[in-house]
């Protein structure tokens, strides 16, 4: 049985909710560094994680115990310096342990999306519930967790979107897509510079998600 990380009971740390572009330019760039004594927002910039996902990333780190509650790595975070199939195998313990829970709930290997996207509304944010499961479904992927359909894929389809829209939006939308003008984005308080980040990071999921949906291109 795999021990849990009892920092992460009751919700007492969000489960990731970061760019997975992020998470894998992390995993990449900590293989050809030395551990670091303590990893900080700082840190994480060094390593080329924009100054938008550096805190978020750092939250998420702590949540899937690569680090401390004081940033300081654990033997996790040197697990993960490692890579081929060992980064795998390690990566997999790694996130059985965060997410211990949904795995005592779920079959991933069957369960339906929107179970995944409820729990983590449910138990952290219904606000980020969408970009926690992007991340807990990437994770599995890079720790080759045998995903279902349902969970390998994104988003739902922007034409399903579509579908449930009134038909009188629908036609206005039409009709005035000529006269829309792009939206401004000015100053605001440090909440709503935080809601307006979280929203772009969920655009980024499903524009990754998209491409890595696309086929390879063949030289």
């Amino acid at each position: 049985m795999v021990q849990r990380n009892p920092r992460n009971e009751a919700g007492a740390l969000k489960a990731p909710y970061v760019s997975t572009r992020a998470i894998r330019l992390f995993f990449d760039r900590v293989r050809s560094v030395s551990t670091p004594e303590r990893v900080d927002i700082d840190r994480l910039q060094d390593y080329g994680v924009s100054a938008g996902n550096a805190p978020a990333l750092l939250s998420g780190l702590k949540f899937l115990g690569l680090l401390d509650s004081q940033g300081v790595p654990t033997k996790d975070f040197r697990a993960i310096q490692t890579t081929g199939a060992e980064f795998c195998q390690n990566l997999e313990q790694v996130v059985r342990r965060a997410y211990a829970e949904v795995f005592e709930r779920f079959d991933v290997a069957t369960a339906e999306r929107e179970l995944i996207r409820n729990y983590f509304a449910r138990n952290y944010s219904v606000s980020q519930a969408a970009s926690a499961t992007a991340v807990f479904t990437d994770l599995c992927r890079l720790a080759e967790i045998p995903l279902s359909g349902a969970l390998q894929g994104a988003v739902p389809r922007v034409a399903e979107r579509t579908q449930r829209q009134p038909a009188q939006t629908r036609a206005q939308s039409t009709t005035r897509g000529s006269e829309r003008k792009e939206p401004t984005i000015r100053g605001g308080s440090p909440a709503t510079l935080r809601t307006l980040s979280e929203q772009l990071s969920r655009v980024e999921h499903i524009v990754e998600a998209i491409l890595e949906r696309l086929p390879a291109k063949e030289d």
